[in-house]
């Protein structure tokens, strides 16, 4: 399984803008019209999902990033995947 989000827009129906350098973000759900905050962890995941990887190619990619363990990376990255997800803001893809 992969997941997939593009900043500028995706199937999934949001947009993610950058506050600014070093900043939080918003992303903006399209289809629900919500609009939600997003910090310097839900970026770095954003990011990353760009490249389609698979979730364990995610969670090593994360705690490369962020110089932490495995455990912490999984702790950290999959509850927050699930949420956007659910959220509808990125779409698995195959």
């Amino acid at each position: 399984m992969t997941m997939h989000h593009e900043s500028h827009g995706d199937p999934a129906g949001s947009r993610l803008k950058l506050l600014g350098d070093g900043e939080d973000g918003v992303i903006l759900s399209l289809a629900s019209g919500f609009l939600y905050r997003c910090n310097h962890t839900a970026i770095a995941v954003l990011d990353m999902l760009q490249d389609r990887p698979t979730v364990d190619a995610l969670l090593q990619g994360f705690a490369v990033r962020f110089a932490i363990d495995a455990e912490r990376a999984r702790a950290d990255v999959l509850p927050l995947v699930r949420h956007l997800v659910e959220q509808k803001l990125v779409e698995k893809v195959a």
